[in-house]
């Protein structure tokens, strides 16, 4: 296959999710993969003939640690459309963390702890959260259900233990939700099944925006890329990472728009005003919900600084998510509204001229 695309005269190639062919050790120096050396090879007896399109949502590397710790962004870079840009525009959903009491007084546990015979457990700071995430949930569902029931708000839980992942799932199963409702994806759950037995638990993952179920999807980090789907709602990750690129690529698993419609438009934009002037949004059409803990808030600054992510409270618990938005059909409102209905009567045909209507029309002015 190398020698096959070498051997053609001209080649484009366009790499998705491009962040990955290349490896940045130190500012300066790059270290391509085996990816990049392919195609270098394929490119070399081209000349101008190559070309090499490049897409990625984060173009760039974390270097340093601590407070020397900043982005050294790709030396090829032509286009940044980044997501502040995406977000100004309303063209993904805006974001807001969900601020509650009892998750700020938390400890940092995000590791699983152990029962008196040794087993694995979620710590009580990952219950909070989960059970928080859970709430947010089935509130969405009833209030989206008000206005359109074919529409289905998701939960993703992230997690970076596999060794964490079951015990999430036993948690939702023990708040209430049934086996089908909570549907777990590792790295290890293809290999798990094989190729065969893979593709249909594939096909129901991406296409969770058609179905009821499942209702939360916990992954460990296996879907950070390539879940492209739009009813993602609300995302608790439970994880210690620092790592800035981990943070983007898990929040952007739930930016895609799940209400497109036009008739939406207005209320999207007077949410991201809302969330500009630092208040809360008036409904959660297209908002992604972060249950986050108050020790990873620093990764938010920067979007709050400049109005592009906000907060909910306790509060938001007692209104409504879709603020103001009512589901009435035609009928009721002719009905309830004695709207007047259109009546067509047929007239004898009459050839009109131009001079016939122009002088009709405006006669009443020219007596």
């Amino acid at each position: 296959m190398l020698d096959y695309f070498s051997g053609l005269p001209e080649l484009m190639v366009f790499n998705d999710e491009a962040h990955h062919i290349h490896d940045f050790k130190r500012e300066g120096e790059t270290t391509e993969v085996e990816w990049q050396k392919s195609l270098t090879r394929i490119a070399e007896a081209k000349g101008r003939r190559f070309v090499q399109v490049d897409f990625s949502a984060t173009p760039y590397n974390d270097v340093g640690t601590g407070k020397n710790k900043h982005k050294v962004y790709f030396p090829h870079i032509i286009v940044d459309f980044d997501l502040k840009t995406a977000m100004k525009a309303g063209l993904v959903k805006s974001l807001v963390l969900d601020r509650r009491k009892e998750i700020g007084a938390l400890p940092l546990e995000f590791k699983a702890e152990r029962d008196e015979d040794g087993n694995p457990m979620l710590s009580e700071g990952q219950r909070v959260m989960l059970r928080a995430g859970l709430q947010k949930l089935r509130k969405l569902e009833a209030d989206f259900a008000r206005i359109d029931p074919s529409r289905h708000p998701k939960m993703l839980v992230v997690c970076e233990d596999t060794s964490v992942s079951p015990l999430v799932v036993k948690f939702f199963c023990d708040e209430g939700l049934v086996e089908d409702e909570v549907m777990a994806i590792d790295s290890g759950k293809k290999a798990e099944l094989g190729e065969k037995d893979w593709m249909p638990v594939r096909e129901r993952l991406f296409s969770v925006d058609q179905h009821a179920t499942p209702r939360v999807i916990v992954s460990v980090l296996m879907l950070r890329e390539g879940f492209d789907v739009n009813n993602i709602c609300v995302i608790v990750p439970l994880r210690s990472s620092q790592a800035q690129i981990l943070l983007e690529q898990t929040i952007g698993r739930g930016l895609r728009l799940m209400w497109r419609d036009s008739e939406y438009a207005d209320s999207k934009r007077e949410n991201r005003e809302r969330i500009a002037g630092g208040k809360e949004p008036n409904s959660l059409i297209d908002i992604l919900s972060i249950v986050e803990h108050p020790a990873f808030q620093s990764f938010y600054d920067e979007l709050m600084r400049e109005g592009l992510a906000g907060t909910t409270s306790e509060a938001s618990d007692t209104t409504s998510s879709i603020g103001d938005l009512v589901s009435i059909g035609v009928a009721m409102v002719t009905r309830n509204l004695i709207l007047p209905s259109p009546l067509f009567c047929a007239r004898q045909k009459r050839a009109w001229s131009i001079t016939h209507w122009i002088l009709g029309s405006y006669s009443r002015f020219l007596r």
